[in-house]
């Protein structure tokens, strides 16, 4: 039984291809941490723009990670601290109350550190990654590849070459259906979902079993919106 999980930024549309165009599958930070990737143009920031693929830029080729004092540490999260990192989130509602965010299915917010990460690359080092033998595009290809060994120490990866950047979650959890899944998935494999899933981790995995003639499974919810997670050991004993 293969149960696929997906963990990346924010949501069914923000996570791994070597192009261009990058949010990687799997990241782990502590509460009160907001943990950021930067690559080459077009490339993916974690948290990363769900939905549009519009993904931001590298600089140095390294993780910026923003944590609020009080969690670094130790003490008790500091959602104030937190929000400081969001430069928008400075920024009022028109009726004056403070802005509270919760569309990051769509577009996630960027901190500071991405943002200037950003700015920085497309006043330093824009160029074309992994296609050009100038000095600018080697540089850019270095900061690419540094984000990605970066990226690969701070989830603890064997190699750098295991992470594969996408433009969001949707296409992560498609390459991964359309490749690892093909490959692994056969006849009576069963792989469970939840009754709350995205259609973006749905749709897949149903194209997946019709070709390779598995079973999906779902773990339901109840009227509260809670999993019943007493199903899902059921089901992993099938």
């Amino acid at each position: 039984m293969t149960t696929p999980t997906e963990t990346t930024t924010t949501d069914p549309d923000a996570t791994m291809t070597t192009e261009p165009g990058a949010t990687t599958t799997e990241t782990r930070t502590e509460p009160g941490a907001t943990m950021a990737t930067t690559a080459s143009p077009g490339s993916a920031t974690l948290p990363g723009p769900a939905g549009n693929g519009a993904a931001g830029p590298a600089a140095s080729g390294t993780i910026a990670t923003t944590t609020s004092a009080a969690a670094s540490a130790g003490r008790p999260f500091d959602p104030a601290a937190l929000r400081s990192d969001f430069p928008l989130l400075a920024h009022p509602t028109p009726s004056g109350r403070p802005l509270v965010y919760l569309d990051s299915a769509a577009t996630s917010q960027k901190p500071a550190v991405v943002i200037e990460a950003i700015d920085r690359f497309y006043r330093q080092t824009n160029a074309n990654v992994h296609r050009g033998i100038y000095d600018l595009s080697e540089r850019a290809t270095a900061d690419y590849e540094g984000a990605r060994a970066t990226l690969g120490r701070f989830i603890n990866a064997p190699e750098p070459a295991e992470l594969v950047f996408t433009r969001n979650a949707t296409e992560a959890i498609n390459l991964v259906a359309g490749t690892w899944g093909r490959r692994n998935i056969n006849r009576g494999d069963a792989i469970v979902l939840t009754e709350m899933e995205h259609h973006a981790n749905l749709v897949p995995w149903q194209l997946l079993v019709q070709e390779r003639d598995g079973d999906l499974e779902f773990i339901p919810i109840t009227d509260d919106g809670i999993l019943r997670l007493e199903v899902l050991e059921v089901l992993l004993r099938l």
